[in-house]
């Protein structure tokens, strides 16, 4: 078989095998994989994964370096360079785009303007906002409540 392979994950029991170029690979290859790999010893089950390129093995009876051996004494073509690319979080840019309309509001109001005040000030505003309508109850008092909560976990020190 030409298609290369690389480990994406490994647990203790379970292996995640990703096909290289996938998409341009027949739709027949993963299972033929799998079927080879489900015919290791300890190995409980291959399981071929086509639209994510991808091959799940279960191997509850091989270690990983165990499991590992065996699958490289596959007429199997390996492509050992190949890296998953790192998890981002997925409120980085939130938080990236945070820290530069933090930057900008310090920079323009002199020091005295940040996004923790600016948010203090507009949660205040809508909780008035809800009172003076005559909701009092849940939205009035859950502002009221998060924006005093984060002007007593402030403590009133500048942001630095």
């Amino acid at each position: 078989m030409t298609t290369s392979l690389y480990i994406a994950h490994q647990t203790a029991t379970r292996t995640r095998l990703r096909l290289h170029g996938y998409r341009e690979t027949p739709a027949d290859v993963p299972a033929a994989i799998a079927t080879l790999i489900a015919t290791l010893s300890g190995v409980d089950a291959a399981e071929p994964r086509p639209a994510t390129g991808s091959i799940v093995i279960h191997h509850p009876e091989l270690s990983v370096d165990e499991l590992n051996e065996a699958l490289h004494a596959l007429p199997l073509d390996w492509d050992e360079q190949v890296a998953e690319p790192p998890v981002q979080p997925a409120l980085m840019p939130l938080t990236g785009g945070l820290a530069g309309a933090d930057e900008w509001l310090h920079e323009n109001s002199g020091g005295r303007v940040d996004v923790h005040t600016l948010i203090i000030v507009v949660m205040l505003s809508l909780a008035l906002s809800q009172a003076v309508r005559g909701n009092i109850m849940a939205p009035a008092a859950s502002l009221l409540w998060y924006a005093l909560d984060l002007l007593l976990r402030r403590g009133g020190q500048p942001s630095s």
